[in-house]
Order: C-alpha cells, then structure tokens, then sequence
C-alpha cells in the first residue's frame, strides 16, 4: 500500500518523516520514531530500524505489531459496516446522534476556515484535557496543518455548527481503502448540543458508503488518556480489534534502562513529574519498551 499522501500531510506539517515499505515513521517525539498507520502490523526489517537508527539520534521506535507478538496488548477502533446507520450505535449513541443532528448543521470545511475558526475548540479540549499540544495551541504549528490539509488530496474538515458558531470538528484522510480520522476537538461551551456524535457519524455514515472505502479508524486505546474518549468511540458505532504495541530501543539505551538500573531513576522522577504529560507520555512508552523486552 502507498502512504505517500500521508507522509506529505505530515511533512508539511513539520515532522521528520521516514517512508519504508511498511508504514511511515514520524518522529522524534519524546526521543521516540513512531509508525503510522497504526493499524500497520507488518514487522519492520532489521534494515529498516538501521536506516531510522543511522539517520535519526532517536531513543527507540514504537510501533504496532500482530496480536501474540511481544509487547502491550491493546485495541485499535474501527467502523467495517457497510449498512452504518443509527441502528448500528447503542442507545445512547443513537439518543446524543439524534440530539446533535436536531441541533446542528454538519458540513464540509475548507481549511482556510478551518484555521480561522479552529484555535478555540483546540484551546477548549486541552483545558478538558488537561494536557497541552502546540500543534493545537501554537498560531504557527497550527498554520501549518491547515495549510498541509488543503494542500493534500485525500485530505478533509466537517465540522458541526450550532447557527453560526463551530462547536466540532474533524480532520480526516483517506489512505487507500481506510479512512484515517486525525484529528478532533470541540468547544466545551457548546457540547450539550452534542455536535462530536452529529460529525462523527455523519463522516462514519458517508465513508462506510463511498466506493472503495472499507474502514474508517479512529485511533488505539489511550495509552495515557482516561476512558471517556474510548466510551464515546464505542458509543458511536466503532468496535475494538486487538493489536499489540512494541518499542525498539537503540543498543545503548536498552543497556542504561534495563541493564544498569536507568528504569528506576525514572520511576523515582515519578513522584515529582507525575502530572505532566511528557513524564506520562515517556513512562507509557518505557512500559511497553519492558513488555516488548519480555520483562
């Protein structure tokens, strides 16, 4: 399969990007090349983690890997129904589509509004959060994803309007046969008119009805979120397969964390970092770094 559409989304948006025959790695982030899709499975060469090693001072690689391999079990979500509809979702989700659609207009975006209207559903869901993100809170990062999405086919924006005002939206791209949904946020102000059920299921909807697509993805388990964006996935219809996660880490700093005890002076750091999302981020990683070890 080519990802080249997908690899330029994400150069343009400022990543280093490594193309390889199974999957693209992005990357360093936290000191970790990670590779997308993550619904990509095949194992990357030897000759592949070499290149990434050689070109790139990073600590590891993470990417996913066929259910029994070594490393943390989890889950991907997906739609795979072709006849998606509202009898697809449970009661709830049928209840807060029915709400969002009575109360809200679902369209199409250009990018160009999006980067308008955008920043302050971004700024909204990283205070829910409770984390932060420059991708969504940086007026130049920012910038440049809108510009990246209008420059790539396959590339879209559908938000959902309360009148005038965008309460949601979503960032998607098509990847041969798989729709790869990105990107989400929502203005805390306006979520009682429940415009993410009304966006999400109208693109699940649409998609699930185009020639050619077979799935839309929308993402793994949260490795460091609460459980509450898994519950609203699965409330709109999206059902868990199984997929194993695995780090790679360079010789040397498999050596330090597991060899000479670096491992336990990050667990130490962890009474004073615990809150922060580059410790949460850094230790989820180390952990599945452990499993994929077999430690």
């Amino acid at each position: 399969m080519s990802y080249a559409e997908y690899a330029t989304f994400c150069k343009l948006m400022g990543y280093r990007v490594e193309e390889t025959p199974h999957g693209i790695w992005i990357g360093p982030s936290h000191g970790f090349f990670n590779r997308v899709p993550l619904y990509e499975t095949a194992p990357p060469t030897k000759d592949e983690l070499r290149t990434l090693f050689r070109r790139h001072p990073a600590l590891g690689v993470h990417y996913a890997a066929e259910p029994g391999s070594r490393g943390k079990v989890s889950h991907n979500y997906f739609v795979r129904d072709r006849n998606y509809d509202l009898k697809t979702l449970d009661s709830k989700g049928r209840w807060s589509v029915r709400k969002g659609l009575e109360s809200c207009q679902v369209r199409q975006m250009s990018f160009d509004e999006l980067h308008r209207l955008g920043m302050p559903l971004n700024l909204d869901t990283l205070a829910r959060q409770g984390r932060g993100d420059p991708l969504f809170s940086d007026p130049g990062q920012w910038a440049r994803l809108c510009q990246a999405g209008a420059k790539v086919d396959g590339a879209q924006v559908w938000g959902a309007f309360c009148g005038d005002e965008l309460a949601a939206y979503v960032v998607f791209i098509r990847v041969g046969s798989v729709v790869n949904l990105m990107y989400h946020n929502s203005r805390t102000s306006l979520m009682q008119y429940h415009p993410s059920s009304a966006v999400f299921f109208t693109i699940n909807q649409m998609m699930m009805q185009t020639p050619g697509v077979q799935a839309v993805y929308n993402g793994p388990e949260g490795l460091t979120t609460g459980e509450g964006l898994d519950r609203f996935k699965q409330r709109m219809g999206f059902t868990k397969e199984p997929v194993v996660f695995a780090v790679q880490l360079r010789t040397v700093m498999r050596c330090v964390l597991f060899d000479w005890g670096g491992r336990r002076v990050i667990n130490a750091l962890g009474r004073w970092l615990s809150g922060r999302d580059f410790y949460q981020s850094v230790q989820a990683v180390l952990d599945i770094a452990a499993a994929s070890q077999g430690l």
